[in-house]
């Protein structure tokens, strides 16, 4: 969600001037001539509803979305790296939006593991995997993993402790451990994903590092749910991960944006974290 500054500020301006405010709702800010009330709910779904066209972006045009926000070249495998960039992001959309709007956890956490599921089968089946020189039998085990963990938490939603709670915090667990090994150690994530044979050049191992910061907060939201929080809690937790493991350490760490647009990433990691303290209604 690199290229949603516009959209994320519009999203903060529209929430802010909502009329339907509901009763329940915190005056979160006082402004001059009176008080402004937020309702975190609208914010985060206008927030996230408004990222979708970024998700697109990424996910259909990996290679135009790494030049226009990184001013890189990928090869094929940093093109699919930067596709699952936007895979992630588009997982944690689903999610959010699904639990935003009342959907059981369970189902909202199945509903969006469907983007990674879907593009791994894709994938194993028109062969892209194989002309890239990856092996398949990896992809095969986490698709068929995934699809269960999936399967149990879509079937098994409710109380605390039943079998749909463990579906989802071994699906936490997963994306931690992944996220973990992807931004600590993007060198090695790039060789256990089977692309050894690959040189992992800077540009790739700092796209590697965006990817693990993504999956470290869907793994933060999905625990955060089957924790019993609240969703706008939840994306709360997710975001503040998501910010620091990801543009905050794109732009310090990996160093993977230019120059001329760094001012605008701060920007926009400001704003987002200015709606952390509004998501849980601290602010």
């Amino acid at each position: 969600m690199m290229i949603t500054k516009l959209f994320l500020l519009s999203a903060y301006a529209d929430a802010l001037r909502v009329a339907d405010v509901r009763v329940q709702a915190k005056p979160v800010m006082k402004l001059r001539g009176g008080i402004a009330g937020v309702d975190p709910t609208v914010l985060a779904k206008t927030f996230y509803t408004l990222a979708i066209a970024n998700v697109a972006f990424v996910t259909m045009a990996p290679e135009k979305a790494a030049k226009k926000i990184c001013d890189i070249d990928v090869s094929p495998i940093g093109a699919v790296v930067v596709e699952n960039i936007g895979v992630q992001f588009a997982c944690g959309i689903i999610m959010a939006l699904c639990a935003l709007n009342g959907v059981d956890v369970g189902k909202a956490v199945a509903w969006g593991m469907v983007p990674n599921i879907y593009t791994k089968t894709r994938d194993c089946i028109n062969g892209k995997y194989t002309s890239l020189g990856l092996p398949l039998s990896p992809m095969y085990s986490m698709l068929a993993f995934n699809t269960a963990l999936a399967a149990v938490s879509y079937h098994n939603s409710g109380i605390a402790g039943n079998k749909g709670t463990l579906a989802m915090l071994a699906i936490a667990t997963l994306n931690a451990l992944t996220g973990i090994v992807m931004y600590a150690a993007p060198h090695a994530a790039v060789h256990v994903q089977g692309m050894g044979t690959v040189t992992a050049t800077e540009s790739i191992e700092g796209l590697v590092r965006y990817e693990g910061g993504a999956f470290l907060s869907n793994a933060v939201f999905v625990a955060s749910l089957a924790l019993g929080k609240s969703a706008v809690d939840s994306i709360a937790y997710a975001i503040s991960l998501q910010m620091v493991a990801g543009p905050l350490t794109a732009f310090f760490v990996s160093d993977l944006f230019p120059e001329e647009k760094k001012g605008l990433i701060l920007a926009w990691a400001a704003l987002s974290m200015l709606c952390v303290p509004i998501f849980s209604g601290r602010f």
